[in-house]
């Protein structure tokens, strides 16, 4: 799949929803992103490794609490795009009825239609700021629960 399969919301700048793609292996881009995602590979070589790393540690967390500790419902903000593992795949392999709550506020994950299913929903809204909805949302899935906050902002760069 390549970038033209994406939504071009602010394809003139860099994403940092699609560099996270770009970095796991995906084709996903714009002539921005491969530019930052080079800048940032030449001060960071271990991007790449970070990145996998990253999608490896949701991966067992969500496998422990779903598995091991019997959370059933999740709040995952800042979830970015689907691509492999997502918490509900994850979550729904060992219990069947597990329900997530995707929250982003990224307008390129906004942009593209979600392929969830029917045990997830997606919402806007942003961390940290005002996001009544997703602390009224935080307190309408009741106990046990996990919610699940991925900070994968660059570091200095506009959200």
């Amino acid at each position: 799949m390549g970038a033209d399969a994406i939504a071009p919301v602010g394809s003139e700048s860099p994403n940092v929803t699609r560099l996270y793609g770009f970095f796991l292996g995906g084709a996903h881009g714009f002539p921005a992103d491969r530019e930052a995602a080079a800048t940032l590979e030449e001060t960071w070589p271990q991007i790449r490794d970070t990145v996998r790393d990253n999608l490896l540690f949701l991966g067992e967390a969500v496998r422990f609490l779903a598995g091991e500790v019997g959370i059933r419902r999740f709040l995952d903000i800042g979830s970015s795009m689907p691509t492999m593992g997502n918490v509900h795949e994850l979550a729904q392999q060992l219990a069947p009825d597990a329900r997530v709550v995707y929250v982003d506020n990224d307008p390129v994950v906004l942009a593209q239609p979600p392929r969830l299913s029917p045990a997830c929903s997606r919402w806007s809204g942003s961390v940290p700021g005002p996001y009544p909805r997703c602390t009224r949302l935080g307190r309408d899935i009741p106990p046990p629960r996990c919610q699940i906050l991925v900070d994968d902002a660059i570091p200095n760069q506009p959200r």
